[in-house]
């Protein structure tokens, strides 16, 4: 039995690594800390178990759920490679996934809710109706005055 690494591109602070979940590996997914001076960031190595040598055009499968961060950008790329697996033809030795940031659907929300809305409605009547009251209080005078005269 042959193992075959995959690792993947640094991931800084875009994806929450500790809430992953995987599925369908048939191997060994580890996550490991690379540790700088001043910063560090995580890598991923699948560890795929392959009985002898991969066949031409074999496909392998590792499903890898992770959540953004706040700080992801909406597209962030993440490939794996077999750097350490010799081969005459490396141009097929990577794959890079864009990974794309959900898009929220804005969904209307209303600035006040019915109850609210029906009081607004009946303090604007009660205010129309003082506001009325009050102005014909005014001119009644006024139109008396002229009905007097005249």
């Amino acid at each position: 039995m042959t193992r075959l690494a995959l690792g993947s591109s640094p991931i800084y602070d875009e994806l929450d690594v500790f809430t992953a979940s995987s599925s369908g590996c048939d191997g060994d997914l580890i996550l490991a800390v690379a540790d700088l001076e001043d910063t560090f960031y995580f890598l991923y190595t699948y560890f795929a178990v392959a009985d002898g040598p991969l066949a031409v055009g074999e496909t392998r499968n590792c499903y890898l759920t992770l959540e953004f961060t706040p700080w992801a950008p909406s597209v962030f790329p993440v490939t794996f490679d077999m750097s350490s697996y010799v081969d005459l033809d490396p141009s097929n030795n990577s794959a890079t996934v864009f990974l794309r940031r959900p898009v929220a659907i804005a969904t209307p929300v209303p600035t006040l809710s019915p109850i609210w809305l029906g009081l607004l409605t009946c303090l604007l009547m009660a205010i129309t109706g003082i506001w009325r009251m009050q102005s014909n209080t005014q001119r009644w005078p006024v139109a008396r005055q002229l009905h007097d005269r005249y």
